[in-house]
C-alpha cells in the first residue's frame, strides 16, 4: 500500500508539474517543450492503474448500489455481496488475462513514444501490474 501511495503521489506531482511547465514555457516564453506528452502518457497510465488497484483495496470504488434500498434482510445482502464479489473476481481475471496477452505482445514490439523514444512497453506494463493488484485484492475481498 505504501508503494502504491508513493507511486500515486509522485505520478500526480510529475503530471501537475509537467502541465505547469508546459503552460509557462508555451505562453510566457513561447517555447514548446518537446516530449512532454510522452512523459505525461507514462505517468498518467501508472497513476490510473495504480489508483484503480489502490481504490480496489480500500473498497472505495464508485458503486451504483441500490440493493440496500430494496433488500432489508442481512442474509440476503450477504448473498448479494458474495455474487457481486464473484462477478468482480471474474472480471478482474479476464482483464488480467487480456493485459498479460497485451503486455507479452508489447514486449515483442519495439514501439516507442514519438518524441523522446520511451519504450511503450513501460506504459503497457502499468496495465499488467495494475490488474494484477486488482485481481489480488478482489480475491481477498471475496474471501472476506
Amino acid at each position: 500500500m505504501k508503494v502504491q501511495e508513493v507511486v500515486l503521489l509522485v505520478g500526480c506531482t510529475v503530471m501537475m508539474l509537467m502541465l505547469v511547465f508546459e503552460t509557462v514555457s508555451r505562453y510566457i516564453f513561447h517555447y514548446d517543450f518537446a516530449g512532454y506528452e510522452d512523459i505525461v502518457l507514462l505517468t498518467c497510465m501508472w497513476v490510473y492503474m495504480t489508483g484503480a488497484a489502490y481504490q480496489t483495496n480500500r473498497e472505495k470504488l464508485i458503486k451504483a448500489d441500490l440493493t440496500s434500498l430494496f433488500v432489508k434482510k442481512e442474509s440476503t445482502m450477504k448473498v448479494i455481496r458474495l455474487v457481486a464479489g464473484f462477478i468482480s473476481l471474474v472480471a478482474s481475471i479476464f482483464l488480467f488475462y487480456c493485459s498479460s496477452i497485451y503486455v507479452s505482445w508489447a514486449f515483442k514490439q519495439r514501439a516507442t513514444t514519438p518524441t523522446i523514444g520511451i519504450p511503450l512497453k513501460f506504459v503497457q506494463l502499468s496495465m499488467f501490474v495494475g490488474y494484477l493488484f486488482v485481481l489480488f485484492y478482489n480475491v481477498f475481498i471475496l474471501i472476506e
